[in-house]
């Protein structure tokens, strides 16, 4: 059974936790806060394709997400 994640992307999004390739932390180029950078892959029979989302949360926070204990 698949797990999700709500994360803020400019609004909320659910995410898929099986279709996440990658978490890496990152600085927001605005004002220099934490971020977070999801990039999910998806795969149909003839189409792979991959997506990133620059969150409002940090690295941690989503870490913990994905884990399960928050």
């Amino acid at each position: 059974m698949s797990k999700f994640i709500e994360v803020t992307a400019g609004k909320k999004v659910l995410i898929n936790t099986d279709e996440i390739a990658c978490v890496e932390p990152s600085e927001d180029y605005k004002d220099g806060k934490e971020v977070c950078i999801i990039t999910l892959i998806h795969t149909t029979k003839r189409h792979v394709e991959g997506r990133k989302f620059i969150t409002k949360e940090s690295y941690e926070e989503v870490k913990q997400m994905i884990i399960g204990t928050k």
